[in-house]
C-alpha cells in the first residue's frame, strides 16, 4: 500500500519543513515515491529556500570551488549536545554507539533537552545557511567559541528532527538516498521541465540549486558558463584494441598520447587565474609556476588539460607527482625538485565566445594558434584512421612513458559532464602478449 506523506505544522520555507521532507524521502525505497515528495516540497519554496534545499538535498553546503569549509569537528558537535541536552557524556556516547549515527543520535539527545531560549525562533533555508556561512567565516583567535555560539543558538531554537538534519549536514553525512540524478529528476518534475533539458544545465553550471531556479522560470536554455568557475569534465570510454576503435567508428580519429597526471581545468578572466580539480576544487596554489605562465598569455580562456611531472623532455612517474601534490607549501625548492608541464588539449571558451559545441578538430586549431611558452604545451595529436596506424602509436606512446592512447572524433562537441565514445581511451592492455604454455 503506498504511504501518503503530510507536511504538518511547519511553514514551507522553514528548515523543520525540510527536515520532516528528508525524513519522508529515507522512509520510502521508491525511486518515484522519492521524486514526488521532493518535487512537490519543492514547488512550494521561494527563489531564495528553493536553492538553499537543492544544496542541501545535494549534500553541498558550499560550492567546491569557492574553498569555504565549516571545520566543524565532531568533538565540537558533542560539546554542542552535551550542553544543550544537559546530559551526561557517558550517557551521551550511549546514545551515539547505540544509534551508529550522530544525526539519529541528536534526534534522541535533544528529545530530552531541558535547557529553552528566552525568545524561541523558528528558521528558513537562507537563515540556517547564513548562519553556516558565518561559521565557516570565523577564524583566527578565539574562532572555535565563535563557532559554537552559532551552533549552540541553533540547535536550542530547533526542534528534535531538525537537529538530526543540521547535524547531517554539518558531517556531510546526508544519507537519504537522493542521489544527484533524482534531485535532477525532482526539479524536472516540479516545473514541468524535461530531464534532459535540466540536467543539460545542470551539468553546465555545476549548481544544482541555480539549476532550479532557471527551471523554475523556464530559463534553462540560459545557462552558459562562467569564466573563474568550473564546468564539468567531459569523460570517455573505454575499448580494447585498435580494432574494436576503428571497426566502431570507421573514420578517420584524433589521436593523443595518454597522460598519466592530475587532470585540471584552467580559466583565465583578465589577471585572474584559477585552476580547477576533477572534483571542483580550486589547486591553482599547488601549480604556482603553470598559473604564473598561463598569466602571459593574452587571452581569458578555459581550457582543458593535464598536468605532469615532467623533465628532459619525458614524463616523469605519477609518484613523483604525487609527492608534490601531498605539499601543504609549494615553494621554489618543490618547483625545481618536481618540475611540471601542462599539455593543453581542448578549449572550452575562449575571448568571450563559448567554444564547446564547435567540433574538436575546430577546436584544436583555436589552441594551436595560441602560441605556448614556458611550461604549457598545446598537446601533439595525430591523425588515424587504420588499426595499425593506432598500435603503432600506441607502443610508441608507451616507449616515450606515457600509457596508451585517447583517440577522439573529431567532429564531436564536448559534451559536459558526460562519458560517451566521442572519446575512447585504449591503456596497456594492449600491450599483454597472448602465449600458449606447451608441455613437452
Amino acid at each position: 500500500m503506498e504511504r501518503k506523506f503530510m507536511i504538518q505544522q511547519a511553514k514551507d520555507n522553514s528548515f523543520l519543513a525540510f527536515s520532516q521532507t528528508c525524513e519522508m524521502v529515507k522512509s520510502t525505497t521508491s525511486k518515484n515515491m522519492k521524486i514526488k515528495i521532493v518535487s512537490e516540497y519543492l514547488r512550494k519554496l521561494d527563489d531564495g529556500n528553493l536553492k538553499v534545499a537543492c544544496d542541501l538535498f545535494s549534500g553541498q553546503i558550499f560550492p567546491p570551488w569557492e574553498g569555504i569549509e565549516l571545520q566543524v569537528g565532531y568533538s565540537t558537535i558533542l560539546d554542542i549536545l552535551k550542553e544543550v541536552s544537559g546530559l551526561n557524556e557517558k550517557t551521551l556516547v550511549e546514545i551515539i554507539i547505540k544509534n551508529g549515527d550522530l544525526g539519529d543520535a541528536a534526534e534522541e539527545i535533544l528529545a530530552k533537552k531541558t535547557i529553552r531560549p528566552l525568545l524561541e525562533e523558528e528558521y528558513d533555508l537562507v537563515q540556517v545557511y547564513a548562519r553556516l556561512k558565518k561559521v565557516a567565516e570565523a577564524s583566527g583567535k578565539g574562532s572555535v567559541n565563535e563557532k559554537k555560539k552559532i551552533l549552540t543558538g541553533l540547535y536550542l531554537n530547533m526542534t528534535p528532527l531538525e537537529t538530526k538534519y543540521l547535524t547531517k549536514i554539518l558531517t556531510g553525512e546526508m544519507r537519504i538516498g537522493l542521489v544527484s540524478g533524482l534531485i535532477i529528476e525532482s526539479i524536472a518534475e516540479a516545473f514541468n521541465r524535461r530531464f534532459e533539458e535540466v540536467n543539460e544545465s545542470f551539468l553546465l553550471i555545476n549548481n544544482v540549486g541555480e539549476t532550479a531556479i532557471l527551471a523554475k522560470y523556464g530559463k534553462l536554455s540560459e545557462a552558459k558558463l562562467v569564466l573563474l568557475r568550473p564546468t564539468n569534465f567531459m569523460l570517455a570510454e573505454s575499448m580494447q584494441s585498435a580494432e574494436e576503435i576503428v571497426d566502431y567508428f570507421r573514420k578517420e580519429l584524433i589521436c593523443e598520447f595518454k597522460l598519466d597526471g592530475v587532470r585540471v581545468q584552467c580559466h583565465k578572466k583578465v589577471d585572474t587565474i584559477k585552476i580547477f580539480s576533477r572534483k571542483g576544487n580550486e589547486v591553482s596554489t599547488q601549480f604556482p609556476e603553470i598559473v604564473e605562465d598561463l598569466l602571459q598569455i593574452g587571452h581569458d580562456f578555459i581550457f582543458d588539460g593535464e598536468v605532469l611531472a615532467f623533465k628532459n623532455g619525458k614524463p616523469l612517474p605519477f609518484s613523483k607527482l604525487q609527492t608534490r601534490l601531498q605539499r601543504k607549501y609549494v615553494d621554489e625548492k618543490v618547483v625545481n625538485e618536481v618540475p611540471l608541464m601542462l599539455f593543453v588539449y581542448d578549449i572550452l571558451f575562449f575571448d568571450g565566445e563559448p567554444l564547446y559545441k564547435m567540433p574538436l578538430i575546430e577546436r584544436k586549431k583555436i589552441i594551436e594558434k595560441i602560441g605556448f611558452t614556458g611550461r604549457i604545451k598545446c598537446l601533439e595529436y595525430f591523425l588515424v584512421s587504420k588499426r595499425e596506424e593506432i598500435e603503432r602509436k600506441f607502443f610508441e606512446s608507451l616507449e616515450l612513458g606515457y600509457e596508451g592512447l585517447m583517440l577522439k572524433d573529431p567532429s564531436a562537441p564536448y559534451t559536459v559532464g558526460k562519458r560517451g565514445k566521442y572519446w575512447i581511451k585504449l591503456k596497456k592492455e594492449l600491450d599483454t602478449l597472448d602465449a600458449v604454455i606447451v608441455a613437452a
